[in-house]
């Protein structure tokens, strides 16, 4: 996660030996194994403060390079979310009492109004695992050093990037490919699947360079899938079968909580053999992977077999 020049999050040390985990889901096990958030490579305490003056913005760059779905709540401040995945987002509004979610690889730019002097905690947690990953940002104005981090009223408002900023016109072009993506899972939670194959075994969505693909991602899961795709940029054009109401939303990770379904639009133009998977890497280890093949593209390379290469 960062803020100012921030080099990123991480998570910490595993706490518990296999016998103790007898039992539990691989979902429950990443809960209990990952017990400590970083950032910027420093332990709760040792958080860097944001030193702050009344009247400045704060331009902060919040970059998810850890396990887990992080929630962001700004205390007592209105600020604007300005970029997702490092794109722009059209004619952003100032918003405030309002959390935002952030995925595994996924990148929000933000300013914040310094227009309410104290000593404020920014807090970040991990939405399924508060309890053990929770810390606080100080947000500290000159003459309030020392005091105690205030939190402010905690709202039940999440940002929806589908309503958000203005919405404007963008040409995609006519859709040529058309592809379905059913992110499941066949026991619960240990193995996940994409159209009910996992990987090695993976779906393949072959494309030819100029098509204009479009691909309908649904969750039929009880989890979150932050999915991912190598190689191109996406439009998110609708949510649960509702048009994009807000600013045109250009990403290349996609947060897809249960029961969601998105619809995304992208042109193949960037030759190659590309992974689509979901960025919790313990979904990708399950079988959380997909490819997008360029039909007429041949690698420079060929695979060591004797490499055993898998995800992780």
């Amino acid at each position: 996660m960062n803020h100012g020049d921030m080099d990123g999050m991480e998570h910490g040390e595993m706490t518990m030996s296999n016998e103790n985990m007898d039992g539990m889901s691989h979902t429950e096990m990443m809960n209990q194994m990952y017990d400590t958030m970083v950032i910027n490579g420093q332990a709760p305490t040792q958080v860097e403060t944001i030193e702050a003056k009344e009247g400045d913005k704060a331009k902060l760059r919040i970059v998810n390079t850890g396990l887990f779905t992080q929630v962001v709540s700004i205390p007592e401040h209105s600020f604007k979310v300005t970029h997702y995945d490092g794109q722009d987002v059209n004619q952003p509004s100032e918003i405030s009492e309002t959390k935002f979610r952030i995925a595994p690889a996924e990148r929000y730019d933000i300013e914040i109004d310094l227009d309410n002097p104290g000593a404020w905690g920014i807090q970040v947690y991990a939405e399924k695992n508060q309890e053990r990953l929770n810390t606080l940002i100080p947000l500290v104005y000159d003459g309030n050093e020392g005091q105690d981090l205030q939190t402010g009223d905690s709202s039940s408002s999440f940002l929806d990037i589908t309503t958000y900023g203005e919405g404007k016109d963008i040409d995609l072009g006519d859709v040529t490919k058309e592809f379905d993506m059913l992110l499941g899972t066949d026991d619960g939670g240990d193995t996940f699947t994409i159209n009910s194959k996992q990987f090695p075994d993976h779906e393949i969505y072959e494309v030819d360079e100029g098509d204009v693909v479009k691909v309908t991602i649904e969750n039929d899961t009880d989890v979150v899938h932050p999915m991912h795709l190598h190689g191109e940029f996406f439009n998110v054009i609708s949510k649960n079968g509702e048009p994009i109401q807000g600013s045109p939303v250009l990403k290349d990770t996609l947060n897809v909580r249960p029961d969601e379904t998105y619809e995304i639009v992208f042109e193949a133009s960037n030759p190659g053999n590309w992974m689509f998977h979901c960025h919790e890497f313990h979904h990708a280890e399950g079988g959380m992977i997909a490819e997008v093949q360029y039909t007429e593209f041949e690698p420079s390379f060929t695979p060591d077999p004797d490499i055993l290469n898998k995800p992780e």
